[in-house]
């Protein structure tokens, strides 16, 4: 019928398998509310940051292919 899964030992766990799923649902919601409120408060300041903010499309691409062949390693077996 159901047998439980074994329990995985500590040292082999990753980090964010030790976040409540909660807590860090709640963070986040808190964090993208607060971002988006000063967005709507202030959009001519942030329009600024973001325009100012530097951009490399090659080191883009590069980041872009490193996540890929990480995503596709993790997920091969």
């Amino acid at each position: 019928m159901f047998s439980p899964q074994p329990l995985v030992p500590a040292q082999h766990m990753h980090p964010y398998k030790l976040l409540p799923l909660f807590t860090t649902g709640l963070v986040l919601s808190i964090w993208l509310i607060a971002v988006h409120a000063l967005m709507l408060a202030k959009p001519k300041l942030v329009q600024d940051f973001l325009k100012k903010f530097p951009r490399n499309h090659q080191l883009g691409q590069i980041l872009l292919g490193i996540g890929l062949f990480w995503f596709l390693a993790a997920h091969r077996s």
